[in-house]
């Protein structure tokens, strides 16, 4: 897989079901082969630095997988996702019944990276963070080992140029399913979230929900916060 690092693995079967501990400090490996080999994920292409320190127990494979807990990081550069383009996404919804989705589609990134704690064969993820040509995300969820699928919240901001000005647009949507064949669904529950929330500052109801190229003025005065009823009563234009 190339690269260079550490690894140590610890059995002991003394008892009729063995336990097993496992340390990995590697970097600079090829990720499309490594995590192929190791997790069976084919869709991940790129450089990868890997930390690991994770235990089980268990007298196969699937009861080993099914039982791994502890903990480890992730820090990709320098790839590719396979079989979506989260840009795409990321632009507009409406394009997850298009191309954006297809065995041609892929998203290309310059980092990915986050870390994760691990409990009997789950792995949970608070902080994922990618950044490439065409796309930043924020990102935190689950991912089965055990059995293989995925339930992951991702809030994408793509960038754009129109009329010689750069626009964000952002909208948080899920990837569910088993890792063969999984799901992009719209996250209009986020987005509700963070319209409520505008409501109750007394700011404009999409406020910064798909990303601003104005900068803030800092001398501008400062506007008196309405309570929701009375920015609901203005967007619907009920006076």
């Amino acid at each position: 897989y190339g690269g260079t690092g550490t690894a140590s693995l610890r059995v002991n079967a003394k008892y009729a079901v063995p336990t097993f501990h496992n340390t990995l400090d590697i970097k600079d490996v090829a990720l499309d082969r490594f995590l192929s080999d190791t997790i069976g994920v084919k869709h991940i292409e790129g450089i990868g630095k890997i930390r690991l320190d994770i235990a089980s127990t268990g007298t196969n494979p699937n009861a080993i997988m099914c039982g791994i807990s502890g903990r480890g990081a992730l820090a990709f550069r320098n790839g590719r996702i396979q079989g979506v383009d989260l840009g795409a996404v990321a632009r507009t919804i409406q394009t997850l019944s298009g191309t954006a989705i297809s065995s041609d589609a892929v998203t290309a990134y310059r980092t990915m990276k986050g870390s994760f704690t691990a409990t009997n064969g789950v792995l949970t993820n608070e902080d994922l963070q990618v950044a490439g040509p065409l796309l930043t995300a924020r990102g935190s969820g689950t991912i089965g080992v055990c059995n293989r699928a995925i339930d992951f919240r991702i809030v994408p901001q793509a960038s754009a140029v129109i009329a010689n000005q750069k626009l964000t647009v952002g909208l948080p949507f899920r990837i569910t399913g088993p890792w063969k064949h999984v799901h992009y669904k719209a996250n209009l529950s986020g987005l509700a979230k963070s319209v409520i929330d505008n409501l109750k500052s007394g700011k404009a109801p999409f406020k910064g929900l798909f990303g601003s190229s104005k900068p803030k003025d800092l001398n501008a005065p400062k506007k008196k916060h309405k309570g929701v009823e009375d920015a609901l009563k203005n967007m619907l234009g009920i006076h």
